[in-house]
C-alpha cells in the first residue's frame, strides 16, 4: 500500500509539472481513502469468523 501511495506521489509530480496543481490535489485523497477502507473490512471480517 505504501509503494502505490509513493507511485502516485511520484506520478503526481511528473503530471503536476507540466499541468500545473491540477494533478497533486487530486491524486492525494484517491489513494488514501482506498487504502483506509481497504485494511480495516479486511481485518475485521477475518477475526469475527474464526
Amino acid at each position: 500500500l505504501m509503494i502505490l501511495i509513493l507511485i502516485a506521489l511520484s506520478a503526481a509530480s511528473v503530471w503536476a509539472a507540466p499541468g500545473g496543481q491540477t494533478e497533486e490535489p487530486t491524486a492525494e485523497p484517491t489513494e488514501e481513502p482506498t487504502a483506509e477502507p481497504t485494511e480495516e473490512p479486511t481485518a475485521e471480517p477475518t477475526e469475527e469468523p474464526t
